[in-house]
């Protein structure tokens, strides 16, 4: 016969189970952490990974701009300019310009709804002469 846990064993027990069942598994990030470079009228390509466990599923991608959403996967359409691939994790902006460049934050939402975060610095790439 297994001897009796003692309470403060079982009350550890129960935590660490606890904790175990809260963890959060799904992350979002960028490879490279260093600002994005671009060239005036070129295409801008910011691509995020998204890291689920087995049997966990992105239930909505939202990319945002200067606190404006201009992406979002599976829902908003694109307009031609902005599209969005790779479930979400691809945003493709076609002829960058000067008012592209700044903070993009991508934001990926589990099927908990639970919120996880990225965030990418582009600026427009200036020749130095």
């Amino acid at each position: 016969m297994d001897p009796p846990l003692q309470p403060f064993t079982r009350t550890l027990l129960l935590l660490h189970v606890c904790w175990l069942w809260s963890v959060q598994c799904l992350s979002v990030h960028f490879t490279n952490q260093q600002s994005v470079y671009v060239i005036i009228g070129q295409n801008l390509i910011l691509q995020a990974q998204i890291e689920l466990l087995e049997g966990e599923r992105v239930a909505k991608v939202t990319w945002d701009h200067s606190a404006k959403t201009v992406a979002e996967f599976p829902h908003k359409v694109s307009d031609g300019k902005v599209t969005v691939e790779q479930q979400g994790a691809t945003l493709k902006i076609r002829n960058y310009q000067a008012a592209d460049g700044g903070v993009y934050t991508v934001t990926v939402t589990d099927q908990s709804g639970q919120r996880h975060s990225a965030q990418r610095t582009v600026q427009e790439y200036r020749k130095i002469n």
